[in-house]
């Protein structure tokens, strides 16, 4: 599923204004995100990955999914190890980096402000009963310290 719609933050600027400063990556920059998931002030996601809340439907729940894997750039091995984990192996985690540069190329019909790279750090534990529930933070920022 190819997301590209939706997930800026706002109009465009015009031509003749100047780039602003890159600021923190923050997930509340992506519309695509449900509001109630983005916690710390942009600095958190957390989602259950394998099935939808309650009042909540299958296609917004993979769109969702698909939101969260671009804007995260997850990679698809922490993806597989997630979907493959038990309730036996207790909380997992890991680490990646986040190219703002290709993440704005992926999405180049959404305006997104000026950002600084980015490591996402994700834990997740599985249950039968309650799901696959994942958090992401933004660990810290390019040049700027998180």
């Amino acid at each position: 599923m190819a997301l590209t719609a939706g997930c800026g933050s706002g109009p465009a600027g015009s031509a003749a204004s100047p780039t602003p400063a890159a600021g923190p990556y923050s997930f509340a920059n992506f519309n695509c995100l449900p509001k109630d998931a983005v916690k710390d002030a942009g600095k958190t996601v957390i989602y259950d990955l394998a099935k939808p809340a309650a009042g909540e439907d299958d296609f917004a729940h993979d769109y969702t999914v698909e939101c969260i894997k671009m804007v995260t750039q997850l990679p698809e091995a922490v993806y597989t190890q997630m979907i493959q984990t038990t309730a036996l192996q207790g909380r997992q985690s890991a680490d990646w980096e986040v190219d703002v540069a290709a993440l704005q190329s992926t999405m180049a019909k959404a305006s997104l402000p000026p950002m600084h790279d980015a490591t996402i750090s994700a834990s997740w534990t599985y249950h039968p009963d309650n799901g696959l529930d994942v958090i992401f933070t933004v660990k810290k920022w390019g040049s700027a310290a998180g």
